[in-house]
Formats: structure tokens, C-alpha cells, sequence
């Protein structure tokens, strides 16, 4: 599996213009996409809302990504070299940097309505040390871990890609079913693009690994790093079916924090294990969309820019969902 890494620096302005995205169509209600989120507690290393006092009050924004499985790559013909070769990495980051720029200041507002203050990497980052360390840092997951196995197996014959904003970096903690994903196109084809099948179950984060690494390493370790509550960490699944369009399968928002036991005296050198992890997952976000945001008509020039409207309302509702479960828990104690 070749990884691809690509960024786009916010001083780019992107052009936000109408780009046949259907996106607007499926916000057009904001409590019928409530209703369409799906959240998820893990069975194990789950934050004990039911038994602590309050939440979080000073949340880490760290990863705002695009995640392409499939790498579309496009082929155009060269007298010189015979062929010359692009691909959709680039596109990723633009994608990702107009969802950032549509969204962040509402869900910085929603984040605020639950009690918890949304920062973003100019704010927590503090120091010249904590920055180097923050583009350091990567997610740690254990070696010998069944899921982790068949993940990497499943990912053979991808090349994926991660878009993101300057300034932030990419907490990988994608687990897509790559099975879904194929190759589509002829030998002979000018354009690779990838043909979405619903093979296996579209499950959420949660329910693909339970590897203790993963919260350990960014609801205590991270967290403790940037000197926060907790860590945030949001990404977009998006691929291409034609040479023509793209489409966003799926947003995701996950909540990781120490674990409040790790805490208290006498527990801060305990070590993560089977049954105990250093770091904890708060209930995460799940909005399932498969629809085209980019879909270009070449009589239409216009519609090969990119359009984020009504990604913040994606975000808003994702945030809600998950501030709501939160709050619900805490108040069962």
C-alpha cells in the first residue's frame, strides 16, 4: 500500500461556487441529519462519563483530514515521456481545506454550547518544543493486534491518501473496508477511478479494532503533550467514480482523553494493558452521506471548482450528537 501525504496552505484562497454538489440537498434539514448520525461507545477503554463529575473543558483540535482510499490517478498521453501521470492527492487537500474553512467557525460555536472550548493548532500550540513534537507525533497501534492484521491485509493493492490543512497533521485512525473499494477502468483506460460496492459492513471506528494502543497514545499521551483535556480528531472519506466526480462517503469525529483513574494518586505509572489503558475513547461521531460533491459538467466550467457548502452543518450536527451523549452520561451518576 503506497501513502501519500498532501497539504494545502490556507493562504490559497479556495473558490467556493456552486459545483453540482448535492451536499446542500442532504443538509437541507438539520435535525433529519441529527436523526441520521450514528454514535459509537466502545465495549472496552470507554471514558466512565457515568461516574465522573463533568467532561472535558479544553479540547484539542489534531487532525482535520480527507481520507482517499482508492488514489484516483489520472493518465494523459506525452510526445515526450509517453505518459505523464497526476493524481487526486492534490484535490484531496483542496477538499479538505474547504471543509475546514466551511465549517470550523460553527463547530468551534457548538463545542462552546456543550462547555468545552474547540482549540485549533495556533492556539494549543504554545511553544516551539510543543510544536516540533505535536508534527512528530504518530498514532501508535500494537504490532501484533488480529484487526490491525487483516486492515493492513485488506489495504494491499491501495495507494491512499490523507489531505489536510496547513498546520495540522494526520492521527491516523482511519479503518475503512477496503474490500469496498476496487479498481474500475480498463486496461486501456486513460482514467483509474474506483468502483464502491457495499461488500462488507461500513462499521465504525469502534467496532473495527480494540487496540489499546491507539487511546493511549492520543487520549493520554497526546493530551498530555499539548497540556488539554482532551484531543479531537475529524476525517472525511471521499473517493472518485469517474474522471468527473467525487464523492464523500462518510464523516467521522472521534474524542479521546485520559483515563481519570490514571489520574488520581498512585495511578499516574500504571500501565496500559488488556484490561486498563492510560487513555480513553469519549463517544464518537459517525455521518454516513455517499453522494457526489463534486461533479463536473465540462458545458459548465464553473462546476470544476469546489463547493463545501453545507459541510458545516455536518460538523454542527456530528458535534451535537456527540455533546448530547456526554451530557446524558454525566448526568447518570
Amino acid at each position: 500500500m503506497r501513502v501519500l501525504h498532501v497539504f494545502f496552505a490556507l493562504v490559497v484562497s479556495v473558490t467556493l461556487v456552486y459545483a453540482q454538489s448535492q451536499l446542500p440537498k442532504f443538509v437541507a434539514k438539520p435535525d433529519k441529519v441529527y436523526k441520521g448520525i450514528k454514535y459509537d461507545v466502545p465495549r472496552d477503554y470507554k471514558m466512565p462519563l457515568k461516574k465522573m463529575k463533568e467532561g472535558p473543558k479544553r479540547v484539542a483540535l489534531v487532525s482535520f483530514f480527507t481520507f482517499d482510499p482508492g488514489f484516483t490517478q489520472t493518465y494523459a498521453y506525452s510526445n515526450v515521456s509517453g505518459y505523464k501521470k497526476r493524481s487526486s492527492g492534490e484535490g484531496a487537500s483542496d477538499l479538505a481545506v474547504a471543509f475546514y474553512e466551511n465549517g470550523i467557525n460553527d463547530l468551534v460555536k457548538t463545542f462552546a454550547d456543550y462547555g468545552m472550548e474547540l482549540l485549533t493548532p495556533d492556539q494549543f500550540l504554545t511553544s516551539e518544543e510543543m510544536t516540533a513534537a505535536y508534527q512528530a507525533f504518530e498514532v501508535r497501534k500494537a504490532k501484533h493486534n488480529v484487526a490491525n492484521w487483516l486492515q493492513d491485509k485488506s489495504a494491499e493493492g491501495h495507494n491512499t491518501a490523507w489531505g489536510y490543512p496547513d498546520g495540522y497533521i494526520v492521527t491516523d485512525i482511519v479503518v475503512e473496508p477496503y474490500v469496498n473499494y476496487t479498481a474500475h477502468g480498463g486496461v486501456m483506460s486513460k482514467f483509474k477511478a474506483m468502483k464502491y460496492t457495499p461488500k462488507a459492513a461500513d462499521k465504525q471506528i469502534f467496532m473495527a479494532f480494540n487496540d489499546v494502543q491507539v487511546p493511549t497514545s492520543l487520549g493520554e499521551e497526546l493530551s498530555k503533550m499539548l497540556n488539554v483535556d482532551a484531543v479531537l480528531v475529524i476525517y472525511s472519506t471521499i473517493y472518485c467514480p469517474s474522471e468527473k466526480e467525487i464523492f464523500l462517503q462518510n464523516v467521522n469525529m472521534q474524542m479521546y482523553g485520559p483515563n481519570p483513574k490514571n489520574l488520581e494518586p498512585g495511578n499516574e505509572t500504571k500501565e496500559s494493558g488488556r484490561f486498563y489503558s492510560r487513555g480513553l475513547y469519549y463517544p464518537g461521531t459517525r455521518c454516513t452521506i455517499r453522494l457526489p460533491i463534486l461533479s463536473i459538467n465540462k458545458k459548465e466550467p464553473e462546476t470544476a471548482n469546489i463547493d463545501a457548502t453545507g459541510y458545516a452543518i455536518i460538523l454542527t450536527q456530528l458535534a451535537k450528537k456527540m455533546g448530547d451523549q456526554i451530557k446524558k452520561d454525566l448526568n447518570k451518576k
